[in-house]
């Protein structure tokens, strides 16, 4: 009966404050649990002065900042509690300035820092975690040194777009995520189910600290490599886990964001620079690449440099991509080993293959023999592929060269889409690839097949693959 007691005192105070739809500004701010202080609105200012060391001031209308606008908190060393009851995340795209005070964000719904957003604190910490009177108590006594405990069931997310400058930041959500902006500072706590940073984002803080209950995922753009190097390896000593946390290691992804940046990856694999290879565990698109005007380099272009990592095109689109080559592996990647390719749309892919005895794909001209391969959630609309004497022609893969077991060519919710392959005479030539072996079909279409052409009395065409061996299948559609 007195732990119901306790939040009741909360509930009550809650309730005196009126649920309103978001504004620009902050709105129905209440000091609260004995502090006070005055709220003072003037145009697209909101000016904050409390009248103690710590203080805690409930929103009942939202705390958000729009673009252009501003939230002030005078005094010196102070610490500001601020709990927003909104039916969405608290948004932050104009500036929040401290003094010298450490702020408090509070918002089970979630807080995104957009583009345009600023904060400037001593300490800031921003929380989805809904908080007790209890709690409430343990901030007005600890103060500065308060965080706020770590709720798994809570959905609501903390992302930061904006620029963060503090010597301390707390962020606790469902997904915490870094990935663009700016923040400078000296300690950096994460802490979710999920956490995702962009290394360039917090390459000059000092000490990060995460405590994840899923995973964590540090990102570092093409871009960032080229100027930096690599700013996160497994021995990083500014990187460490909480103790308590339960994953113990990070995943390191790559981004590839444009045209140049693909090239870039593309010509990093390829020549190894700077350990690139090792570098990443995994890569992948963070935006649409459109490729109009500018010739796309192929990753992986022989069996020395095979891309040997997987790449998650994040359900966004590589568009215009324009391949002209007299290599003997073509393909959006050339040579594979051990890769997974998921999660990737093609829109417009045309490929112009002058090499004697190559291997032509879509995505891929061959993967090393007796390696695994898979690709998962692909889409490949309007390709096409015109191609020298002898060559291996697939839509997807040139040769998928398994042999079954663990060595096996997978294709799983795949689809292509009006397709047109024209090869001179002595090809093989398939929808999906020119031969696959020891390989899985589950969920596989074929559409609008506009031409397979081939010629010669050593030539083979099919639909979905010039020749086959050891291939399951598990709904495969042909429409021509």
């Amino acid at each position: 009966m007195k732990k119901m007691s306790k939040h009741i005192v909360l509930s009550f105070a809650v309730s005196s404050l009126l649920f309103s739809q978001a504004y620009a500004l902050p709105q129905g701010g209440k000091f609260t649990h004995g502090t006070s202080g005055t709220i003072h609105t003037s145009g697209n200012t909101v000016t904050i002065t409390g009248k103690g060391q710590n203080h805690v001031i409930q929103w009942g209308g939202g705390f958000n900042i729009g673009q252009n606008e501003s939230v002030n908190f005078n005094g010196k060393n102070q610490n500001y509690l601020n709990i927003a009851y909104q039916k969405d995340a608290s948004k932050i795209d104009g500036a929040l300035n401290r003094g010298n005070n450490n702020i408090f964000l509070v918002n089970p719904m979630g807080v995104l820092i957009g583009k345009t957003g600023t904060i400037t604190a001593g300490k800031f910490v921003a929380s989805t975690t809904a908080l007790s009177d209890d709690n409430v108590k343990t901030f007005l006594e600890k103060g500065a040194s308060f965080s706020p405990a770590f709720d798994v069931s809570k959905q609501g997310n903390i992302i930061n777009l904006g620029k963060i400058n503090a010597d301390n930041i707390v962020l606790i959500g469902n997904k915490v995520e870094i990935n663009k902006g700016k923040i400078t500072l000296d300690v950096l706590k994460l802490e979710g189910n999920k956490v995702y940073v962009d290394a360039g984002v917090v390459k000059d803080t000092k000490n990060i600290v995460a405590k994840a209950e899923q995973e964590v995922i540090i990102q570092q753009s093409i871009t960032s490599f080229e100027e930096n190097g690599a700013l996160l390896g497994n021995s990083s000593s500014k990187f460490s886990f909480d103790d308590s946390s339960k994953v113990k290691n990070w995943t390191k992804y790559g981004s590839i964001a444009d045209a140049t940046e693909w090239n870039k990856f593309a010509d990093f694999w390829n020549v190894n620079k700077e350990k690139f290879r090792t570098a990443f565990d995994h890569f992948r698109l963070i935006d649409d690449i459109d490729f109009s005007g500018v010739k796309t380099y192929i990753v992986g272009d022989n069996t020395s440099n095979a891309f040997a990592k997987s790449f998650d095109g994040s359900g966004y689109a590589l568009k215009n991509v324009n391949i002209n080559s007299s290599n003997q592996y073509v393909g959006i990647f050339g040579v594979v080993q051990n890769s997974y390719i998921r999660n990737l749309n093609i829109q417009g892919l045309k490929i112009a293959s002058t090499g004697y005895d190559a291997y032509v794909g879509g995505i891929v001209g061959q993967n090393i023999a007796n390696s695994y391969t898979g690709f998962e959630n692909v889409t490949v609309n309007d390709l096409v592929i015109n191609t020298a004497v002898n060559t291996k022609v697939g839509g997807i893969i040139g040769w998928g060269n398994g042999s079954g077991g663990n060595n096996t060519i997978n294709f799983t919710n795949v689809a292509i889409n009006n397709i047109s392959i024209v090869a001179k005479e002595g090809s093989y030539v398939g929808g999906i690839g020119r031969q696959i072996d020891g390989g899985n079909f589950n969920n596989v279409v074929v559409n609008d097949i506009e031409k397979l052409i081939t010629s010669g009395n050593d030539s083979k065409t099919g639909g979905f693959t010039g020749k086959v061996g050891n291939l399951k299948i598990n709904n495969a559609y042909l429409f021509l």
